[in-house]
């Protein structure tokens, strides 16, 4: 990660090393508790049903549903 933030909702928004931007999509339940640098997380991102995507960081519980949004 380079960097990452939440929205008013508390769901993340995360821009990866390649320039790739990605978005929880909203009705996730599971919540993001990252306090360290983002270059400190290593992501995994895997293909998921209906165009969404599963997002996961190396050391953390937890899997999210996650959308590109775009690429920098």
């Amino acid at each position: 990660m380079v960097s990452y933030s939440f929205d008013r909702y508390g769901n993340f928004i995360v821009t990866l090393a390649n320039g790739q931007v990605w978005r929880q999509v909203e009705g996730d339940t599971s919540t993001a508790r990252w306090h360290k640098s983002a270059s400190s997380y290593l992501v995994n991102i895997t293909g998921g049903a209906f165009g969404s995507y599963n997002f996961t960081v190396s050391g953390n519980p937890g899997k999210f549903k996650v959308r590109r949004v775009s690429e920098r």
